[in-house]
């Protein structure tokens, strides 16, 4: 038998046994919900990126609904709708609020993917000096 101490009894108070078996099992759940979110993007799947998807979660990015997002962009709100449910699928993530939050962190890094694919980033290019 095990007997919990509570702070009458010089020990500390320890949550009810239900309030820590709950937390533990929802802060796993949580943890397992965002994979690729946390883990990152290999450098071969930026090609998978392609501009079109870049403003789309640049507009995301920016707070923006699907619905602003295409009216800015000038394109059909079901294009935004399907972009998004890509994006989804690819990041593992479950709303837009999320994917743009994860884009902030990550635009920088596709941004370098890319100027490395273009052989901008070896060379120098765009820095000022011809």
């Amino acid at each position: 038998m095990v007997r919990r101490m509570g702070a009458m009894e010089g020990g500390p108070a320890l949550p009810p046994l239900s309030l820590s078996l709950s937390l533990s099992l929802s802060l796993s759940l949580s943890l397992e919900a965002v994979p690729m979110a946390m883990q990152g993007i290999e450098s071969q799947d930026w090609a998978w990126f392609t501009f079109s998807r870049v403003r789309v979660l640049r507009e995301l990015a920016d707070g923006r609904s699907e619905r602003d997002a295409a009216e800015r962009l000038g394109i059909a709100y079901s294009s935004v709708r399907s972009v998004v449910e890509e994006l989804k699928n690819k990041t593992g993530l479950h709303s837009v609020r999320e994917i743009g939050r994860w884009w902030r962190g990550q635009a920088g890094e596709w941004l370098a993917w890319c100027a490395e694919q273009a052989g901008a980033a070896q060379k120098g290019y765009g820095t000022g000096g011809d």
